[in-house]
């Protein structure tokens, strides 16, 4: 089984799950296991699909491993290939060489490789097209490390309007997960980017395009609220999004004393919360729902496959059964409804605040605020 294309996809497949987690060792182990296949089952392993699939991954891999040297001669003897390749997707090498020289820090090297994959790009006359997404977005990243910020705005911005436009881009629908969750992703990396900025500069039009952003992004979390909670990593990113949130009107309270500024800093707080929970609230009310609990079982069910499939090294059947889960969530994610975003009224917020020490995680650090709400 293991003497397989399909299972040195597989394998493919989950090395780029642990590069995505930045278990970069975890990869390179799996990386090296599929190449070791690939060239047992072609004798001529030297193909567009080893270069611009496996070695070009590899390459990003061993540069979130600081083993930049070994990553640099991947993408050095993937150039020279590709010099009597035509064929090969040079765009694509390009992309992976500039994201791997992000990982190394060497921001000057990436934004020259990235600028060549948008030349190639529009060469091509991919205007608009969904590949341009990742291009600047990580054009933008490579500004924000040479501290170009009012660049890396620009390119950030593009991203998301490229990918807002795309076709596939239907926030009421439950199907369009993947480019849904890009949204949220990029809107969480303008705000880091908007944040440190401000560190940067106190820079009060920063500050201004700090709290458009959060708007903006509030309303991509309402739609997303179904899809995202299917998963840890898909709740992970809208807990970021409520931190930034939080942070900027914290920052706003901070700064001119405005107590709009503190209902929307709480507000954003406390839906945090219930967004984290709001499954498990939904659980107890659905306590009794016949087809809820028949998809609880089913999902306890290919949680246990997932597991036993692993500890057996059955890759094959593990992939299978991470599919499976995948549909089994969505079922159970359009049965229970969530709610949407409120803002907390004074009432509330006396009640339950007044006097009271605040504690939340904010943008990674955990941060103490004591509110004294004015009875006025």
């Amino acid at each position: 089984e293991e003497e397989s294309h399909t299972y040195q996809e597989q394998l493919n497949t989950l090395a780029t799950i642990y590069v995505n987690l930045e278990r970069y060792d975890e990869a390179l182990a799996l990386y090296d296991r599929q190449i070791a296949i690939y060239k047992r089952l072609n004798k001529d392993y030297l193909t567009n699909y080893y270069y611009g699939e496996i070695l070009v991954e590899k390459g990003q891999a061993l540069a979130g491993s600081k083993r930049w040297d070994e990553a640099e001669a991947i993408y050095n003897e993937i150039l020279i290939y590709a010099k009597t390749h035509e064929d090969l997707a040079l765009e694509n090498i390009y992309l992976y060489k500039g994201m791997s020289e992000e990982l190394a820090h060497r921001f000057e090297d990436a934004l020259e490789s990235l600028l060549m994959t948008l030349s190639i790009q529009k060469a091509k006359e991919q205007d608009g097209a969904f590949a341009y997404v990742p291009t600047y977005s990580n054009i933008a990243m490579a500004y924000q490390g040479l501290g170009r910020y009012d660049l890396a705005i620009a390119y950030m911005d593009s991203a998301l309007s490229v990918n807002q436009n795309s076709p596939t881009f239907q926030p009421d629908s439950l199907g369009k997960i993947a480019v849904l969750r890009w949204q949220v992703e990029l809107i969480n990396d303008k705000l880091e980017l908007l944040k440190e900025y401000w560190n940067q500069s106190n820079d009060e039009q920063v500050l201004e395009l700090a709290f458009r952003t959060v708007e903006e992004g509030n309303i991509i979390i309402d739609y997303a609220r179904k899809i995202l909670v299917s998963d840890e990593s898909k709740l992970r990113i809208a807990e970021d999004f409520y931190q930034y949130a939080l942070y900027f009107n914290v920052l706003g309270y901070d700064k001119s004393k405005d107590e709009s500024f503190l209902w929307k800093a709480l507000s954003f707080n406390e839906n945090n919360k219930s967004f984290l929970l709001n499954s498990l609230i939904n659980q107890h009310l659905l306590s009794d729902d016949p087809e809820y609990l028949s998809l609880l079982d089913k999902r306890e069910e290919m949680k246990q496959m997932i597991n036993t499939a692993s500890a057996q090294g059955d890759i094959q059947n593990q992939y299978k059964y991470l599919a499976l889960l995948d549909s089994v969530q969505l079922a159970v994610d359009r049965v229970i409804e969530y709610s949407h975003f409120r803002i907390i009224d004074k009432a509330w917020m006396k009640k339950n605040y007044q006097d009271k020490v605040v504690l939340s995680t904010h943008v990674g650090k955990e941060q103490l605020y004591f509110f004294l709400i004015q009875d006025h």
